[in-house]
């Protein structure tokens, strides 16, 4: 007898070859990856962002940036041959070594030069303005509607005062009652035009002086029904001399006669006893003019008892002093010192002026007002004392620090190009730099990401299929999926700098492999051991 079991009673054993052939994995793709110098995609990626990032700065740099300044600038003097005429000209010849072409207008003087300045139609860019001269602008159109009423019961001398109601809005309101809203509106309207109006700062002084006939006289309002000359129309001396004798009780339209006379007519008016004062501003008293009179017997020079008084009333208005002998040292005139007041002349431009400019004519004003002279010192203009307008942004900047770097080092139109420039290279320095510095980490993460994006994979196949409640199909699927992966990385295409990493991770692959066919096996021997 055979010592075998009877074959019926032998337990059936898995058929090893069979469930090795079920468990086999297919067969590794084969190896296509390759090794390339950089993944250009991943590069772009990377450097998409920043590059986006600092475009858009750029063009946001490139909308803010200050355009080139303009070759060209008008301003509105004064008469042909008057100090503001003479200073628009030296200010030409000075803004001309820049290349910068000041084309000068005439005018009629200060009212007139204000008036183009806030008419948005008119192509003046900066204008000499005497302070103190707003309101006389404001009520001028104002003025013209009330001088017909007015006109009709007044004599020849207030018919000449009723034309000087245009300095003045409220002035104009009170000589024809229904006028008063038609004047507040033009004064409305006046305010909205001068508020894109900016000042450069004050140039010089446009002292005030009176010139009378008779007993010595220390008040204004001692004028009191007499002839006197007050200038022209649209002269600043106009518009001061009424601003002060309507402080005094004297206004237009009332027993003092005003008559339009100015420089030598009025001086001449004087001492042929045509008139009893003459009020002298700025070109009107030259001192050829003024110590002529001094001379004619007769003759006295008002001196302002009450300058101070004028200076705080008028923020516009400076007590000057005249030294005794200034005119004529030899005769000693005026022969003792005299007390004036005095507004300033400011440089007005409109608010839309180029910067660089800005700084042109204020250099311009610092070479033809900067130096002494008879009522002011070295230095002392131009100055950014604020009167009628604010003083401007640029303005300001200046005064506080002076020309900028690169106007003071290079010439003025090659500063202005590098200027514009600079406003260029910032958001490349601020963005960009430091975006390109980046650029290499972004570029290694995302190479290193499709590395390590697979170790997740291969550490979920490997708790699945060593899991000792995981089945033959399971494990088998498990590894299905370890070689779909390996296909998928053998796919890849690494760049040289990581093909390290890459191989190691084909390495991990194949230890997982190892891991789970060295499981499946030792099940095997342990369920045929235990058969």
């Amino acid at each position: 007898m055979s010592d075998n079991p009877p074959p019926h009673n032998k337990p059936r054993l898995p058929r090893m070859p069979k469930m090795r052939r079920m468990l086999r994995p297919p067969r590794p793709s084969r190896f296509v990856a390759r090794v390339i110098a950089v993944s250009w995609r991943d590069l772009a990626v990377s450097m998409g962002p920043i590059l986006a990032i600092s475009a858009a700065a750029i063009w946001l740099a490139i909308r803010l940036i200050q355009p080139a300044p303009p070759s060209t600038l008008t301003i509105s003097a004064g008469p042909p041959g008057s100090s503001f005429w003479n200073a628009a000209q030296r200010y030409r010849a000075i803004l001309a070594r820049n290349g910068v072409t000041l084309k000068v207008l005439s005018s009629a003087g200060s009212l007139e030069n204000l008036q183009r300045l806030s008419d948005p139609d008119t192509s003046v860019d900066v204008g000499f303005v005497q302070s103190g001269v707003t309101l006389a602008a404001q009520g001028a159109s104002a003025a013209s509607a009330t001088g017909t009423a007015s006109g009709a019961t007044a004599s020849t001398g207030a018919a000449v005062g009723r034309a000087d109601a245009a300095t003045s809005a409220s002035v104009a309101a009170s000589t024809s009652p229904s006028s008063a809203p038609a004047a507040a509106s033009q004064a409305a309207t006046g305010d909205e035009r001068t508020e894109h109006l900016v000042s450069l700062g004050s140039v010089t002084y446009v002292p005030l002086v009176i010139f009378y006939e008779g007993r010595e006289r220390s008040r204004l309002s001692s004028f009191a029904g007499k002839r006197i000359a007050i200038g022209p129309e649209g002269s600043g001396t106009r518009a001061l001399a009424l601003a002060l004798l309507k402080a005094n009780g004297i206004e237009p339209g009332g027993g003092t006669t005003l008559l339009p006379l100015t420089g030598d007519a009025a001086a001449h008016a004087l001492t042929t006893h045509e008139i009893d004062a003459a009020f002298l501003a700025g070109d009107s008293a030259q001192p050829p003019v003024m110590a002529g009179l001094l001379r004619t017997p007769g003759v006295r020079l008002f001196s302002f008892a009450q300058a101070r008084a004028y200076a705080r009333r008028f923020a516009y208005l400076t007590d000057v002093e005249v030294p005794m002998g200034a005119f004529d040292l030899g005769k000693n005139l005026p022969p003792e010192p005299v007390h004036t007041v005095a507004p300033t002349a400011e440089l007005v431009a409109r608010d839309s002026l180029h910067p660089a400019l800005s700084d042109l004519l204020i250099e311009a004003a610092k070479e033809v007002h900067g130096r002494a002279s008879l009522l002011q010192n070295a230095g002392e203009f131009p100055s950014p004392v604020i009167h009628d307008f604010p003083i401007s942004d640029d303005a300001a900047r200046y005064y506080k620090s002076g020309k900028g770097f690169l106007y003071r080092v290079l010439p003025f139109w090659l500063a202005s190009l590098v200027d514009r420039l600079i406003v260029l290279v910032v958001p490349i320095v601020v963005v960009l730099i430091p975006g390109v510095r980046l650029i290499p980490s972004l570029y290694a993460w995302r190479v290193k990401s499709r590395i390590y994006r697979w170790y997740g994979a291969l550490i979920a196949i490997e708790r699945s299929a060593l899991d000792e409640k995981a089945t033959d199909e399971e494990r088998a699927a498990s590894l299905v999926k370890l070689a779909e992966i390996e296909g998928a990385v053998n796919r890849m295409k690494m760049p040289l700098a990581y093909a390290d990493q890459f191989y190691v991770l084909r390495q991990h692959i194949g230890f997982v492999r190892t891991r789970l066919t060295q499981a499946y096996d030792e099940q095997a021997h342990r369920e045929a051991g235990g058969a």
